[in-house]
């Protein structure tokens, strides 16, 4: 799921958060409604149900923006702490709203095109909707001006990750660490990644 811009705050949208706002809504939907729900219909226009879930959370979390404390907003709905199968579950979306934040790169699924309609078929691509294993692309910033891109040479590194392997995604999406059982990443506007052990 995005990631939602609330005054000067990121947010990002876990399942359990979205399940946590939208339950109620969601209750009071036909089997009929749930199922036809889309985000964009045949006319390129917004189902009015997916227009309401979207209305929930902007006002939800505006609401508590002006409610709670400072620090009870970020605690609740900016930071993030997944742990586990929680984290290898979530790291995915974690890192495409990393990579729209700081525009440095991208994630590249590392299966052949059998395999993604093999895991269409079995299912797997509701958990990894990129594969088990990808590949993080690394570039300059596109924040520099035209000039600076089109004349300084673009550096390019790659690292290889394993979802699988994935302990602890801990943090903001501006500023988190990803840890394997071997290494650690810590994603900021730049990257560091170390050994563990």
């Amino acid at each position: 799921m995005a990631y939602y811009k609330i005054g000067r705050y990121r947010v990002f949208y876990s399942e359990d958060r979205f399940m946590e706002v939208n339950q109620p809504f969601l209750s009071s939907l036909t089997a009929h409604e749930l199922i036809s729900m889309k985000v964009l219909g045949i006319d390129g226009k917004p189902d009015k149900n997916a227009l309401k879930l979207q209305t929930i959370h902007i006002e939800k979390l505006q609401e508590d923006l002006k409610n709670l404390p400072n620090q009870d907003f970020i605690e609740k709905w900016v930071e993030f702490d997944f742990r586990n199968e929680k984290a290898q579950d979530v790291v995915g979306e974690i890192l495409v709203d990393y990579f729209d934040i700081y525009k440095n790169g991208c994630i590249i699924d590392l299966r052949t095109f059998d395999d993604q309609l093999n895991n269409d078929f079995t299912g797997e691509n509701l958990s990894f909707p990129t594969g088990e294993k990808v590949r993080l692309q690394f570039t300059l910033s596109n924040r520099q001006n035209f000039a600076q891109r089109l004349f300084k040479r673009r550096s390019l590194f790659n690292v290889v990750m394993d979802l699988k392997r994935i302990k602890i995604a801990k943090g903001v999406l501006a500023d988190f660490k990803i840890e394997t059982d071997n290494q650690i990443f810590q994603f900021s506007e730049n990257v560091e990644i170390s050994s563990k052990g």
